[in-house]
């Protein structure tokens, strides 16, 4: 797998693995300037404050694209999340270039409030990823914001010296009355802030995110970590969701038990022909978890799926299976006695 490193007060990097067999071995990658792109857009060139990150396969390329929390509050240092989305083959990482373009400008996920953990996930079961987003930093009666705007933004040789830093006591406010963004996409493509139609419009100082299928019904449930606060359980109730595909891939181990299988890819292609892509990853972002196993929502198909699972092995070697699979929970064990087998 590759790295992708979201930086506070520095460039962050993404770092194209290039290891063998027993030597470890990554190239950072940086992103192409076009005449028209701000240099804080492209990857690898930004100075945002990096909070958190996910990977997802967000525009039905077939490919993971990569979601960042910034400190993107409408008023708070010109700065947006970033939407980096597959903008050249993949081929180009072997030159050093980072094949990817912030969308969030287009997407309409720029901006929501100061930025920790999020998600992408398919809450809906209809082939369309949400993104939720844990935000706010600090709660109080007296805004602090033009004190933190001109440490921010001064120049960069300053910021390591904390005599400079400012000094909030208590009582300071600094995005305090922010909310969980729970962005949906609407039918232009776009995404819109529907949190309060689910019941997170109220302020809360959020930090990390949870998702899994938790009571076994199909659908995604949702935990979210508050600082200062209690805690939520959101249990998606969704009587109009549709069907969902959810993968256990496992590896043996040499005592006969098993362990997520870290690192492995299914490939499904929906009834409606688009392809979406997933990885066992357990989660990434900011103090956050997901279940690992993958979550693919089918809309309202009831017929099996083509699906093909893809992992590298103990030894080093990569095995492909492919699937036929009908809409419900699958554990897998991925064999690696032989390649290809499952």
């Amino acid at each position: 797998p590759e790295l992708y490193f979201a930086n506070d007060f520095g460039p962050d990097r993404l770092l194209h693995n290039r290891s063998t067999p027993g030597a470890l071995r990554f190239v950072p990658l940086e992103g192409r300037r076009g005449l028209f792109d701000p240099a804080s857009k492209v990857l690898g060139r930004d100075s945002f404050k990096g909070m958190g990150i996910d990977f997802a396969d967000l525009d039905g390329s077939g490919r993971l694209g990569m979601f960042v929390s910034n400190i993107a509050a409408e008023h708070a240092l010109q700065e947006s999340h970033f939407a980096f989305l597959p903008g050249g083959p993949a081929g180009l990482m072997q030159q050093g270039i980072a094949p990817y373009t912030d969308q969030s400008e287009a997407l309409g996920l720029s901006r929501s409030d100061w930025g920790w953990d999020l998600k992408l996930a398919d809450f809906a079961n209809d082939g369309r990823l949400e993104l939720v987003q844990a935000t706010g930093f600090v709660r109080g009666s007296v805004n602090r914001w033009p004190e933190l705007q001109e440490l921010a933004m001064a120049n960069d040789e300053l910021l390591p010296d904390p005599r400079i830093w400012a000094d909030f006591r208590p009582g300071a406010d600094l995005s305090g009355n922010a909310h969980p963004p729970f962005f949906v996409r609407g039918a232009d493509g776009r995404y819109v802030d529907l949190a309060a139609d689910i019941g997170l419009g109220r302020p809360m100082i959020s930090r990390g995110l949870a998702i899994a299928d938790v009571d076994g019904d199909g659908d995604l449930d949702l935990a979210i970590a508050n600082q200062w606060e209690p805690s939520l359980f959101l249990r998606n109730d969704c009587p109009r969701c549709g069907r969902s595909l959810e993968l256990v891939l496992r590896v043996p181990l040499a005592d006969g038990a098993s362990r997520p299988a870290i690192g492995a890819e299914a490939r499904v292609r929906l009834p409606d022909g688009r392809v979406r892509v997933a990885q066992v990853d357990g989660g990434n972002g900011h103090s956050g978890r997901r279940a690992p196993e993958l979550h693919f929502g089918l809309g309202d198909s009831e017929a099996p799926v083509p699906v093909t699972l893809r992992w590298r092995a103990a030894d080093g070697q990569v095995h492909v299976e492919e699937r036929r699979l009908a809409p419900g929970r699958h554990v897998l064990l991925l064999d690696a006695a032989a390649p290809g087998g499952a």
